[in-house]
């Protein structure tokens, strides 16, 4: 029988060094669950979802940080104004616009 999933308790004797006995009473009331299934997989479910979008954010950010950085080195090269993808959040946008003035 799994004493987990009953609600009779389960009485659990350890003898002490003293010759006493040390009784405890162990009930197996169940943890909350959400859809059958424990609360800690659903934990971390949604640390999983969060770690993803955090990681898509990072690799997002990088990408347009990235051709700009490309951008400044073939225009340091050339000396051409080099015409790039102008993206990512805000200010790595608003970086890449400037960037772009200033080759012109």
């Amino acid at each position: 029988m799994n004493w987990a999933l009953s609600s009779e308790p389960v009485w659990v004797y350890v003898r002490l060094p003293t010759n006493d006995w040390l009784v405890a009473e162990v009930r197996g009331d169940l943890p909350p669950r959400f859809f059958g299934l424990p609360t800690g997989f659903w934990v971390g479910v949604v640390g999983l979802l969060l770690a993803s979008g955090v990681l898509f954010a990072i690799l997002r950010e990088g990408r347009a940080v990235e051709r700009i950085a490309n951008s400044v080195e073939a225009f340091a090269a050339t000396g051409v104004p080099q015409p790039m993808n102008i993206g990512g959040s805000p200010e790595i946008a608003s970086l890449a616009r400037r960037t772009l003035r200033m080759q012109e």
